[in-house]
């Protein structure tokens, strides 16, 4: 019972520093800039909206599903780490408290 108990705390520790460490945005899309998504639904509807070729007529439609746009290898923090999306939190720059969901790609390493 105390292995298991201590399994669990060496668990907790290791997702919470994950969490708490800084990272940077790179782009991997080659645009020069990463987009922050408002959140995850905002971010699928985006997706949507592009594959569809929406955002070539209507870019306004995409856009007002932007959180804000920031440089390659601005500082940020993870919020919520997850398998295809990130919600991170900018934390240096103009941007700096700008919020959002950006996808997994756009995770640089630590500086």
């Amino acid at each position: 019972m105390l292995r298991v108990l201590f399994l669990i705390g060496a668990l907790c520790a290791t997702f919470h520093s994950a969490a708490a460490q800084q990272f940077v945005l790179k782009d991997f899309t080659g645009a020069g800039a990463v987009w922050v998504w408002k959140d995850k639904a905002a971010h699928d509807e985006a997706m949507q909206l592009i594959n569809a070729g929406v955002h070539k007529t209507n870019p306004m439609m995409v856009m007002v599903l932007v959180a804000c746009i920031v440089d390659p290898g601005t500082k940020i923090i993870m919020k919520d780490m997850g398998f295809v999306t990130h919600d991170i939190m900018i934390v240096e720059g103009p941007k700096a408290g700008c919020r959002g969901n950006i996808p997994a790609e756009a995770l640089g390493s630590q500086r």
